[in-house]
């Protein structure tokens, strides 16, 4: 067999394992993102569960407040409760529509919430009607309170169960992880074994044309004349080559903006509450004679500059916070953002109440500044709530919640501030 057909079935070969890899490269990334937005949807429906069910407690809190006042301005965030507890309502059933399971448990809990609802409304129409007697003695019946812890045990159950699909769907997110980096060893492997292969070949059905170039040097150092048809060059084979190894770099690139995104924010870069979980869980089992705080922290007037101004301005706005979150915080501590207009803040290795304080007056001046966008000028507030361990709770979740809490404190005492978790 001629040389030239070697060469030729050679690329022919290289070419073929190329394209093959190529649409092997893209199938596995195709996969990796379906897993990734598995993850992402089971984590909304968790955090739309969550939602739905904070709406409901605020919607007894302004009952109870109206009730035991008589104060018409409690009923704004029993109002607003109403509303949102519908949203989230569709929302969940939207989420869950190809899960007959959660759909029944669904299908419960609205049966539940109906339930509470009719109990709110009744006493607060009472209270309206003058019979504040009647309706304190219905609200001392506890039937809201035997609503709501049944609405909570099947949220539970609700919640339980999409825990163990976002387990699932993690494990196959990081099973593809481990061979997507097996894939890049094979391809390593293989790229040596052919680079092997192409040498042997070149050495063995090319070493003829190799001296003749070595010849020709050496007639070209002694200042003779060389014939351009004893020059040949092979050139493709190393380009060709090159290609492949750019090929298995994007593979190994690729695995690394999956998992960048499976932790990070897209809008604003942050790390997500997926990374929130597993960081502030490592902090805790790392902590010795240091303390570490929580800082929930959720921006106000996100909703009305989005119905005012357009999504543009909110998303402009979230990121103008990040930015100067960020900016405030130490080397050490790490800004998440965890959805909608709320972030965290975890602060570690702190010794006093004070570290936490003088991060905060950082945070507090960075806000002083309006955003400008498109000539507009936006003020910038948060209401924060901070919960620190060991002190208040040695959990990744009660540090959440409590954080979360006292920011919702926070938020009822002002437009803007900042509240410690207080034990009730």
């Amino acid at each position: 067999m001629k040389v030239r057909a070697k060469v030729t079935i050679l690329f022919s070969f290289l070419l073929t394992a190329a394209i093959a890899n190529t649409y092997f490269i893209f199938a596995l990334d195709q996969q990796g993102e379906e897993k990734r937005r598995r993850v992402a949807h089971t984590h909304e429906v968790i955090l739309e569960s969550e939602r739905l069910l904070g709406h409901l407690v605020d919607a007894e809190t302004g009952q109870r407040g109206y009730l035991l006042t008589a104060n018409a301005a409690y009923l704004a965030p029993y109002h607003r409760a109403l509303s949102a507890i519908s949203t989230k309502q569709n929302r969940l059933s939207f989420l869950t529509a190809k899960d007959p399971q959660q759909q029944a448990l669904l299908r419960q809990i609205d049966r539940s919430i109906a339930l509470q609802l009719q109990e709110l409304k009744a006493t607060i129409e009472l209270n309206a009607a003058g019979e504040q007697t009647i309706a304190m003695k219905v609200m001392s019946l506890n039937q809201g309170k035997y609503f709501m812890d049944d609405i909570r045990r099947q949220m539970r159950r609700f919640a339980s169960h999409e825990r163990e699909q976002l387990a699932l769907h993690q494990g196959e997110f990081n099973q593809y992880r481990v061979e997507i980096k097996t894939l890049i060893y094979a391809e390593f492997v293989f790229f040596i074994c052919l680079a092997l292969f192409t040498f042997f070949f070149l050495r063995n059905s090319l070493f003829s044309r190799l001296s003749v170039l070595l010849n020709s040097v050496e007639k070209i150092k002694d200042g003779k004349v060389v014939s351009q048809a004893e020059l040949q060059s092979n050139d493709e084979i190393s380009l060709l080559m090159d290609a492949f190894v750019d090929l298995s770099y994007r593979v190994n690139q690729r695995e690394r903006v999956l998992e960048f995104k499976a932790h990070h924010d897209e809008l604003t870069g942050l790390k997500n509450r997926l990374a929130l979980r597993e960081d502030l869980e490592t902090a805790l089992e790392q902590l010795k004679q240091d303390k570490l705080a929580l800082l929930f922290i959720d921006v106000n007037g996100l909703k009305s500059l989005n119905d005012s101004k357009g999504h543009d301005y909110g998303d402009a706005l979230l990121c103008e916070t990040a930015c100067r979150l960020q900016a405030s915080v130490r080397d050490t501590d790490v800004v998440y953002r965890i959805g909608g207009d709320e972030f965290i803040v975890l602060l570690k290795h702190i010794k006093a109440v004070s570290d936490v304080d003088r991060v905060l007056s950082k945070m507090h001046r960075s806000f002083i500044k309006p955003m400008t966008y498109n000539g507009a000028i936006v003020p910038l507030s948060a209401s924060v709530g901070i919960a620190i361990a060991p002190d208040d709770a040695a959990t990744a979740e009660a540090l959440i919640t409590f954080s979360d809490s006292a920011m919702y404190h926070a938020k009822l005492s002002g437009n803007a501030g900042f509240r410690y978790h207080r034990p009730s």
